[in-house]
């Protein structure tokens, strides 16, 4: 009788320590699982960059004034096709007369 009950305690020590592995294995894939997650995640995020190609300044002294124009590059780096919903361009314009004149456009 001794000799069963010590092969049910061996038997249940072995399964026991096969479980704690596979638990252990398991806790890792799923950590692993969720960071790759959450960098899929980071890559759905807009991540916007803005470049300056070119820039003119037409002076006009008939009229007193300028125009100014401005080719711009934005590149998105996210794996979301549709990452911009809206564009806004905002031009602030200030002189030494504390004068200040705002414009903004969206697109």
């Amino acid at each position: 009788m001794n000799d069963i009950a010590t092969w049910i305690a061996i038997i249940s020590a072995v399964i026991a320590l096969a479980s704690a592995w596979y638990a252990a294995r398991s806790n890792k894939l799923g950590q692993k699982n969720l960071e790759l997650a959450l960098q899929q995640e980071k890559r759905q995020q807009p991540n916007l960059k803005l470049y300056l190609v070119d820039g003119h300044v037409v002076r006009f002294r008939s009229q007193h004034f300028r125009v100014y124009a401005f080719h711009m590059r934005i590149s998105n780096d996210s794996d979301a096709d549709n990452s911009l919903a809206d564009l806004v361009l905002m031009v602030e314009h200030g002189r030494s007369e504390k004068l200040s004149i705002r414009c903004q456009h969206i697109v």
